[in-house]
């Protein structure tokens, strides 16, 4: 993999990482589906104020601009929304170490739609990755009840969410290669579905506004943002199979901050 990608690809993984530990503050201010508009409509304005300097509509795309806007309906939108309540029931660190498994999902992918194949070294990761994640959830699982393990399909899903787009946006970046564009017009489509979703539940402007968690989830905007404009830009340099795994080490920032930030957490064998 070139090194560009895997240094666009790394700084993903620490913007992620980081976006998870804020999340766990700004969700104590907000509700989840209020705080997902307040983080991705702050991730939208961010694209759009770097538009003017980075997208050439001469350009246009017209195949890149659909799959760009269907792979909005799903992410960040859902994932967004999965991934929050995930963060409440379950917390971050396990939250991030199941949404590791979205390689696995995005070189499957990889391999049957865009034909990438994969080495012996690049399954042994994705095998690595799955024990990892069992290894991470494995003493907070002990603590759940029966009945409430349900809460682990939250961040599976959203983590085959997140690795069934990556392949799509690739194919979009293969004929418009220009990540900025990628990102402002998924997250302006997702823009639209949260706020609609918001409408729907409040019939009206917004109850239980809370300015410490508006800027606490703008700031999470702000880190989700540069980790899928790095992301993407990783996917214009470097293969799926390569760029997924490194992104998905991003749990270790969790740990690391989780570690620091929260009383409750410390780092185990």
């Amino acid at each position: 993999m070139p090194l560009n990608a895997w240094l666009l690809a790394t700084a993903a993984a620490c913007f992620f990482g980081t976006g998870l530990v804020f999340t766990v503050f700004g969700l104590r201010w907000l509700e989840i589906w209020l705080g997902a508009v307040v983080s991705v409509l702050t991730s939208t304005a961010m694209f759009f104020c770097l538009a003017p300097f980075y997208v050439d509509t001469d350009n246009w795309v017209n195949s890149s601009v659909l799959i760009f806007a269907t792979v909005g309906l799903f992410f960040p939108a859902l994932v967004t929304l999965l991934a929050f309540e995930s963060n409440r029931q379950i917390g971050p660190n396990v939250t991030g170490s199941l949404g590791n498994l979205a390689p696995l999902f995005a070189e499957a992918f990889a391999v049957s739609a865009l034909g990438e194949e994969p080495t012996l070294l690049q399954v042994a990761s994705l095998t690595a990755i799955v024990i990892g994640v069992s290894l991470l959830s494995f003493q907070r699982r002990k603590t759940l009840q029966p009945w409430s393990l349900w809460v682990f399909l939250l961040p599976i899903t959203a983590a085959f969410m997140r690795g069934a787009t990556q392949p799509a946006i690739k194919l979009g970046l293969e004929a418009w290669p220009n990540p900025l564009v990628a990102a402002l017009v998924g997250y302006a489509i997702s823009s639209l579905v949260l706020i609609a979703i918001a409408v729907f539940r409040t019939r009206g402007w917004p109850q239980g506004l809370n300015s410490r968690g508006i800027v606490l989830l703008a700031g999470v905007g702000v880190c989700h943002g540069l980790a899928v404009l790095t992301m993407y830009g990783a996917f214009a340099l470097g293969p799926i199979t390569l760029v997924s795994p490194t992104v998905a080490t991003y749990p270790l920032v969790t740990l690391v901050l989780s570690s620091i930030f929260l009383k409750n957490v410390r780092l185990t064998r």
